[in-house]
């Protein structure tokens, strides 16, 4: 009986034995690697709009965000004259803030001969609305080509003074000429209703490399003003004096 015992536990070690020697290796952990996620660079795209686009001015501070209004949604407290061609609205600590741009035509024989600018500055409520500023401009009995247009890369809002009342910038361009030359420019800021301005003319590429006009003069409102609205209206000014084809547009920069 003992050597039988002795006999059962020898076999039970070599047994164990094999069957140690038999388990299967674990196979290594595989890691896959994934390309990294390329970071995307911060959009400074304007949010496409209806009619006015949104034109943000890179690299500054206190741009704001504004929408196109359609002509027929103009709300009707707010009194314009003339043809409504763009409209724009944003709110602030005043609101509802809506600027609608508009031209009236002077016809002599069927013929344009003047044409009038009006920008028209509302804050809008239940209760109607409050004009802050109207600003009027244009071209009077002119025998030539009358020239008077918004420059729509010129519009936008901001808040630069970080007061809570937002500002608005636009530019225009009228003329009344005969041949392709300067026209004259000019390009505001306005806050509830104050006015920042810079008249000059814009530059015109007339070939060859030839440029023509790009004369500015500062005015006192602006030299005066906070800093950061001239350092502002000194970057759009830049930007959209062009140069100019002789067709009217204005060229990109490169």
């Amino acid at each position: 009986m003992p050597h039988t015992l002795l006999l059962f536990a020898a076999s039970a070690v070599l047994v164990a034995g094999c069957a140690e020697k038999k388990a299967p290796e674990t196979p290594p952990t595989e890691i896959k690697q994934t390309a990294p996620t390329p970071e995307r660079a911060p959009s400074t795209a304007p949010t496409p709009t209806d009619q006015t686009p949104s034109t943000p001015v890179p690299d500054s501070e206190g741009v704001k965000s504004f929408s196109a209004l359609a002509p027929s949604m103009v709300p009707t407290s707010v009194k314009t004259k003339g043809t409504v061609n763009h409209a724009i609205e944003w709110s602030d600590k005043q609101g509802r803030n809506i600027v609608t741009f508009t031209a009236i035509d002077k016809k002599t024989d069927g013929y344009v001969t003047g044409r009038r600018l009006h920008i028209y500055h509302d804050v809008v409520d239940r209760e109607g609305s409050r004009r802050l500023r109207v600003v009027k401009d244009g071209v009077n009995e002119c025998e030539f080509d009358v020239h008077a247009k918004i420059v729509k890369e010129a519009i936008g809002v901001t808040d630069l003074d970080g007061d809570g009342i937002n500002e608005v910038t636009f530019a225009y361009l009228t003329t009344c000429t005969s041949d392709v030359s300067p026209q004259t420019l000019k390009l505001l800021l306005m806050e509830d209703g104050a006015k920042y301005i810079i008249r000059g003319t814009n530059r015109i590429h007339m070939g060859e490399g030839q440029l023509d006009g790009g004369e500015k003069k500062v005015d006192p409102t602006v030299t005066k003003g906070p800093p950061a609205f001239a350092r502002h209206l000194e970057m759009l000014w830049n930007r959209v004096v062009g140069p100019w084809s002789p067709q009217g547009v204005l060229e990109k920069k490169r």
